[in-house]
């Protein structure tokens, strides 16, 4: 992630945040006295909101001598959302049910060791997706601050394995507002899910864009969330305004890998699972992606989102669903009554199932060159800005 940090003055915490930043392999951008300058608390806090606010920058941390005054700063800034915390887990739940996006630090209270911890819990935490919080984030609209959008928001739904909550596709995707929830059992804070469908899926993300008050949205699904959006559109077809399938699955050909998981015992998917855990570099090579540090560091992520019961459930929900006839059915009526956008890799096309019929009816084919499966993964900038063209192509009726 870039993360934008500044305190007013230079102390053995200020810089220790900063080289634990650069420890953890993120992208700094340093700002105040820490770079050279001489602003004062207010400004420096500030610069760092509002690089926040702006997504120039993924998260922010803000130090004075209390930590009062930089949190006070940063949250005048539209966008911003600050929290002063003095222990890891006041960290974790500012980004669990605040969707805190800068963190406010005293340099007087806080020693290194105890900076580090609650640094780690900040950046780590996922943003929470209960309804009650997702209400009151929506709340915080500060006064005097733009009004919200009237672009229908992104959401985005995920494959069988990770998440698409990415500060590079929200940064890519600005200033449009993006959802991308955690399905049943998945994320760092969800229980496993032993049991379910994919209509039980659908019933959750539509609480999700509830909550959120959102009349109609953009739905984006990859892999087996093309699944999941694609019955999400048939079911509630007043609430999309469009749908973009991401190699989502069509049939069992393309949904093959589901199938292998579906039929595995709960002892071999957690030897699986356990194995690419232990071997990202494996597990991104075996997908056709060339690791580096940062695909590295987003793989270990998205192989911890999910425990092995939730990947074996989901893959024999996907079984169900595709398998049965009504499936075909069910996307017929969406492309007969929804605009449709299909993306694929260069590399992948090949292994994606479409019917030709969906081919023929949809707004657009489109397929990116140079990736795979996980382009999102591979080159999210590019993915972003091919996605922010065909939404805008749909909003605008092409």
């Amino acid at each position: 992630m870039r993360i934008a940090i500044g305190a007013d003055e230079v102390t053995p915490l200020a810089r220790a945040m900063v080289a634990a930043l650069g420890d953890m392999a993120h992208e700094v951008d340093v700002v105040g006295p820490l770079a050279g300058g001489e602003q004062e608390w207010a400004e420096v806090s500030a610069e760092v909101a509002r690089r926040v606010g702006e997504r120039s920058a993924d998260r922010g941390v803000v130090m004075c001598w209390s930590g009062t005054g930089a949190s006070i700063a940063a949250n005048k800034v539209p966008g911003a959302r600050a929290a002063l915390c003095a222990d890891a887990e006041t960290a974790r739940m500012a980004r669990l049910y605040n969707h805190a996006n800068v963190l406010a630090l005293s340099m007087r209270a806080i020693s290194e060791p105890i900076g580090r911890e609650i640094l780690d819990a900040f950046l780590a935490g996922p943003d929470g997706t209960e309804a009650f919080d997702l209400r009151n984030v929506a709340r915080l609209e500060a006064p005097g601050a733009s009004a919200p959008s009237r672009v229908a928001p992104v959401v985005l739904v995920h494959g069988l394995i990770g998440s698409l909550d990415m500060p590079e596709l929200r940064r890519g995707l600005a200033p449009r507002q993006v959802i991308a929830p955690p399905l049943l059992g998945y994320g760092s804070a969800g229980e496993p899910a032993y049991a379910f469908d994919l209509d039980t899926q659908v019933k959750h993300v539509l609480g999700v864009i509830d909550a959120v008050g959102a009349p109609r949205v953009h739905l984006v699904g990859h892999s087996v969330g093309g699944a999941v959006a694609a019955l999400l559109a048939d079911r509630h077809p007043d609430r999309v305004a469009s749908l973009t399938s991401v190699e989502g699955n069509f049939t069992l050909v393309d949904g093959f890998w589901s199938a292998e998981v579906a039929g595995m015992s709960p002892d071999e998917v957690e030897q699986m699972l356990a194995g690419y855990r232990a071997d990202p570099e494996g597990w991104l090579r075996s997908a056709d992606v060339e690791p580096d540090e940062r695909r590295l560091a987003l793989a270990r992520r998205w192989l911890d989102c999910q425990p092995a019961a939730t990947l074996h459930a989901q893959a024999a929900a996907v079984v169900r669903s595709t398998a049965a006839p009504e499936y075909l059915q069910a996307l017929r009526r969406v492309f007969e009554q929804t605009p449709v956008f299909l993306m694929a890799g260069e590399r992948s096309r090949g292994g994606w199932d479409v019917p030709e019929w969906a081919v023929r009816r949809a707004r657009d084919a489109v397929f990116m060159p140079g990736v795979g499966h996980l382009m999102m993964l591979e080159q999210p900038e590019r993915f972003t800005k091919t996605l922010d063209g065909l939404l805008t192509r749909a909003e605008s009726g092409q």
